[in-house]
């Protein structure tokens, strides 16, 4: 069965600041991500979820799908959630 893959990226979080936009191994945290949910064989679409342009940019130069979320979230499963609900 293949599912679509969501990934929520706040830019803003108090215990790492930057957290998506982080260097893992000389890449961006999302961008590496981004690829290893793209190498996922029970993906139907990958999607990054995110309220700040620069990580939506990034991730679209992996080739995945970008989404700005829309509110404020208590955290990453609220803001999938409300995209899964006004998308799927």
């Amino acid at each position: 069965m293949e599912v679509p893959i969501i990934i929520p990226a706040r830019i803003g979080s108090k215990r790492i600041p930057q957290k998506p936009m982080s260097m893992i191994l000389g890449e961006e945290a999302i961008a590496m991500v981004a690829k290893i949910a793209k190498g996922s064989r029970s993906s139907s679409s990958v999607t990054v979820l995110s309220d700040d342009i620069g990580v939506l940019n990034r991730a679209d130069k992996e080739g995945v799908k970008v989404a700005i979320s829309k509110g404020e979230f208590r955290n990453g499963t609220e803001r999938a959630l409300e995209y899964a609900l006004r998308t799927f």
